[in-house]
């Protein structure tokens, strides 16, 4: 257990059935129980007096010089509780330190090139530059270098954008101690804001969800049902080997627009042949989970020659995209990847961070691609069977290389 964890935690009153405790890979530090608990059980209660609280909108009065947003009052205010704090100055050594952590709006140019998605990396420029302009002089030029990143000011607000939790209706705040829970897309845990009444004391609570044994982490939902883009916007990281909720890029619309349909019946046929059944998703790759719940799909069926081209018009559209965005191969980063972690090669968490990202990308990218090549081969056999074609499994060639087998 992390015995300064434990030292704040008792200089402020804290009762608490968790520690603070590296994970065994020693990738990240959480929550582990102290102890054997049931559904139910408390397990911390973070007073509000402890905490850093903001509103979302400032009383009328109080909003001269350039209009700060809540997340930038928020930083603001942890810098200075972090600087003069009897508390707060000595906390800060539990969370992330400087330049540790992965978020886009900490990165800089360089690596921003690095996550190889280009409307990540605007988003991320464009977060920086209003930064720039509501706290002048806190976040670097643009043209600054690597060395200038992240500022006290970015590492801040990265900090409150990933840790900060609702405090009721029109507030957010800083909350030591339960701040310290890893996300879970399973969690065993839940927390609660109760602002004093029905008997609760005012502040933050921590409760178990089901049986959670001595020694095992505790952890909460940040967010439920998030992406990877989401999750390593927002926090920095990915849900490695795949994430059921990711969806391809720019394919949200097809469906309301009716554009590129293909058929959910002979997709599903596709599908079993290349040994997935769409019937039990917890038994699919979610890789290719997340591809078929992006694609714009039609009940019943559709003329094939109209959906084979569908399919392949989403299949280069796709493509088209990753050689736009990808400057290497998924296979070349994993190698690179392992190479960090076996010390082979310099780098570090940031880099390892951005590297999980790219890779789990370019992976739903080759799944996706690989589905509809499979799909369009099987529709194109399909479409030679019905002209009359007899051996159409030895005939079809796709009309860019390959034969149907090697595609399947």
């Amino acid at each position: 257990p992390d015995s300064e964890f434990r030292r704040l935690a008792s200089m402020a009153g804290i009762d608490h059935l968790v520690d603070l405790r590296w994970l065994p890979d020693y990738s990240t530090r959480g929550l582990f129980a102290r102890r054997d608990v049931d559904p139910g059980d408390a397990l911390l209660h973070v007073p509000e007096v402890l905490c850093i609280v903001e509103p979302v909108d400032l009383p009328a009065g109080m909003d001269g010089g350039p209009q700060q947003t809540w997340d930038v009052r928020l930083a603001e205010r942890f810098l200075d509780e972090i600087a003069v704090g009897q508390f707060w100055h000595p906390y800060a050594e539990l969370v992330p330190a400087p330049g540790t952590m992965a978020q886009p709006l900490q990165l800089p140019p360089s690596l921003l090139e690095e996550l190889h998605h280009n409307t990540m990396a605007a988003a991320a420029r464009k977060q920086q530059a209003a930064l720039r302009h509501q706290c002048p002089g806190a976040v670097p030029d643009e043209d600054a270098g690597n060395e200038a990143y992240p500022t006290p000011m970015l590492w801040a607000v990265g900090l409150v954008r990933s840790r900060a939790l609702e405090a009721g209706e029109g507030f957010y705040a800083l909350v030591p101690f339960l701040d310290m829970a890893n996300h879970s897309d399973t969690p065993n845990a839940m927390w609660s804001y109760s602002a004093g009444d029905n008997g609760r004391a005012r502040g933050f609570h921590l409760h178990a969800l089901m049986p959670i044994n001595q020694g095992q982490q505790v952890t909460i939902s940040y967010h439920e049902n998030m992406d990877n883009r989401r999750k390593f916007a927002q926090y920095g990281f990915v849900t490695p080997g795949g994430n059921p909720y990711d969806r391809l890029p720019g394919f949200d619309k097809l469906q309301a627009n009716r554009q590129y349909l293909l058929s959910k019946d002979r997709l599903w046929e596709t599908l079993h042949l290349v040994g997935m059944d769409p019937s039990c998703p917890d038994a699919m790759p979610n890789a290719a989970l997340a591809t078929i719940r992006s694609l714009p799909l039609e009940e019943g069926e559709l003329p094939l020659e109209e959906e084979a081209k569908s399919c392949r018009a989403l299949r280069r559209a796709l493509e088209s995209l990753g050689q736009s965005e990808f400057k290497s191969p998924a296979d070349v980063d994993i190698v690179l990847y392992e190479d960090i972690i076996g010390g082979n090669v310099a780098g570090d968490e940031v880099m390892l961070a951005v590297l999980a990202y790219r890779i789990e990308r370019k992976a739903l990218f080759g799944t996706a691609s690989e589905l509809l090549m499979a799909h369009e081969t099987r529709l194109h056999e399909k479409w030679l069977v019905q002209q009359g074609h007899k051996d159409s499994k030895d005939e079809v060639v796709e009309a860019e290389g390959g034969s149907s087998q090697a595609a399947a």
